[in-house]
């Protein structure tokens, strides 16, 4: 009896348990009516005219999704799509999508540009597969262009705000790591921009922005609008935040910020502040340098440490030196040291070349592969130096 009583709570347990995966992904499509009350609920209020029929499209994972056909009733011109979207996780499950965001920002842009055709020089726009918003983009070759940038983004972001019907977009920065990311793996999608900086803007939802606002300060209980920065205050500071860490991660361009935009840069990243473990076991901690990563440090952060350290026959700047380590041997470092390596093939077949950094070794020079960014890790930094090291809160 106790073993067929235990079978049965097992069982029922187990029902339960499907009964509620169930329950939570939803049990099919969505259908027309609920597709048109989802978009009123979380794109926009507004009237819609929606398809009658649904036609079937395969997605990515290879289920079949149901696209309908809409528009505002107020702006036929602007068509969209609804999409009862199906994927796999632990159960089917649905979700709404759609690409209104991305077919209204296009249809604003293009009015945008009609009347100030110059409005968005140096800027990209970007609309990937499968984006559901568009994204403008711009890189700066100096800090001292951000402002102006920021100031053409937030003319756009103003007109956007003036239009009758919402319109989500993102605004982009970040600056022409030229020492430091090589061009090729940039296009080949292998390494990001460390200082890129993304920002939400345009004609956003009225009660996401209050709700928004009151997260932010949920004391405040008189919230009658965002309390966050203008677009363009908000991104500046990241992209200013993000150009000061860039500079004292890789000790490059240290001249084009001030002192208390580094301090800031290291006591905002003070995860990445590190301990250096000489071979008699002793420690020290230099506090303005910063790691790239927690397991290594970049050519420049190197040669600072090198240079503090004392100990090692050095000469050259953060951007190209030479030393000798520990063995005897010189090895010679520069952001310029890059050349090109196939890649094996991706999922589409194809394969691909990156750059890799790599340093000179002895006097025949010999190449050292090193990474496809400028970077050595603990291990070959303990092999140069003798010394090892670790975050600070590692």
């Amino acid at each position: 009896m106790k073993k067929s009583h235990r079978k049965q709570s097992l069982l029922s347990l187990l029902c339960l348990s499907l009964f509620c995966a169930l329950f939570l992904s939803g049990c099919g499509h969505y259908k027309r009516g609920e597709a048109a009350e989802w978009f009123q609920e979380e794109i926009a209020d507004e009237t819609l005219a929606v398809s009658e029929d649904y036609t079937e499209r395969e997605n990515e994972e290879g289920y079949t999704d149901r696209v309908w056909n809409a528009h505002l009733k107020k702006m036929p011109d602007v068509e969209f799509e609804l999409v009862s979207h199906v994927y796999y996780s632990l159960f089917m499950s649905y979700q709404m999508e759609t690409d209104y965001h991305l077919r209204m920002g296009r249809y604003y842009l293009d009015r945008y540009l009609e009347e100030q055709p110059d409005a968005l020089e140096g800027f990209e726009i970007e609309a990937d597969a499968g984006a559901e918003e568009l994204t403008f983009c711009a890189v700066y070759d100096s800090p001292s262009e951000i402002s102006g940038l920021c100031r053409d983004i937030q003319r756009l972001d103003d007109y956007l705000a003036m239009q009758d019907y919402p319109c989500c977009v993102n605004y982009q920065l970040s600056f022409r790591e030229s020492l430091t990311l090589p061009k090729a793996n940039l296009e080949q999608g292998l390494c990001l921009p460390r200082t890129r900086v993304l920002e939400e803007g345009g004609n956003r939802n009225t009660e996401a922005a209050l709700a928004a606002a009151r997260k932010q300060d949920p004391s405040d209980s008189s919230v009658e609008g965002p309390l966050t920065l203008s677009v363009s205050e908000a991104l500046q500071k990241r992209a200013e935040s993000a150009f000061a860490e860039y500079a004292a991660v890789y000790r490059v361009d240290m001249d084009l910020c001030t002192e208390e935009e580094l301090a800031d840069a290291v006591r905002e990243n003070s995860p990445f502040r590190f301990t250096i473990t000489r071979p008699d076991g002793s420690h020290i901690c230099y506090p303005e340098l910063l790691l790239a990563y927690t397991d290594s440090m970049s050519f420049g952060c190197l040669y600072e440490v090198l240079v503090r350290e004392g100990a090692f026959d050095v000469s050259g700047t953060p951007e190209a030196f030479t030393f000798t380590a520990t063995d005897g041997t010189d090895y010679s470092f520069s952001y310029s040291y890059r050349t090109a390596v196939s890649q094996p093939s991706r999922e589409d077949g194809e394969g691909c070349e990156a750059d890799f950094f790599y340093c000179l070794s002895g006097e025949d020079g010999e190449k050292i592969l090193l990474d496809q960014e400028p970077i050595i890790d603990e291990e070959s930094f303990r092999l140069l130096t003798g010394c090892g090291f670790e975050p600070i809160d590692g």
